[in-house]
This record gives C-alpha cells, structure tokens and sequence, in this order.
C-alpha cells in the first residue's frame, strides 16, 4: 500500500464493496501512483468501488482525467463507480473543465 491513498473496509454507502479513499492532494505530481492503485484495483472481486474524496483539497484536470478513465475502466470489467462524501475541492476541479455533471451523478454524499 502507498502513503498516497487508502483502501478501505466495504461501506454501507450505496453498495459500497470497496473504498478507496483519495490524498488531500491530487495533482500531476501523484496521478501515476493513484492510477497503479487503482489499476490493482480492477482485479478486485468486487462489484462497487467508492472513492471518497473527503479529504481532496486540492485537485487539478489531470485528477478528472484519472477518475474518469478509472470509471471507463470499471466499466469495462462491469464494475461501478461510485462517489463518497465529495469535497468541495474535488466539486470545483470537475465544475472548472464543465464536469460538475458527472462528479455529481456519482456521488452519495458532499461535503
């Protein structure tokens, strides 16, 4: 396990099997580690994948990018993304490129 993110018991928050908890920083500078860990995660025996992004607080285009390849990937093994406690940081990097949509369409629960 990096330092970088946080797996996480399963979480009663919309089917929750695995959670994956993103660093308060989520810039150009820490992408290829989180998308390692979540490459890993893909082989998981699970259905639902939460990210909780509470403690995001500061998130640039290259954090979009990452998630929203994450889903795609997810999608292709017929898994499912889902969105936890969202922070308003992590709101205002998909709000910026005019994604606000899709983080919202994903998430339980913002901060």
């Amino acid at each position: 396990m990096s330092l970088s993110a946080e797996i996480g018991a399963p979480s009663s928050v919309n089917g929750c099997q695995l959670t994956f908890a993103l660093p308060p920083v989520v810039t150009i500078e820490n992408v290829l580690s989180l998308h390692a860990e979540m490459q890993a995660i893909l082989l998981e025996d699970v259905s639902t994948v939460c990210l909780d992004a509470s403690n995001v607080r500061e998130a640039t285009t290259p954090a979009v990018q990452l998630l929203v390849s994450f889903e795609k990937a997810l999608l292709k093994y017929d898994k499912k993304l889902g969105v936890i406690h969202s922070s308003k940081a992590m709101n205002a990097a998909f709000e910026e490129i005019g994604m606000g949509d899709w983080i919202k369409s994903l998430t339980h629960q913002s901060a």
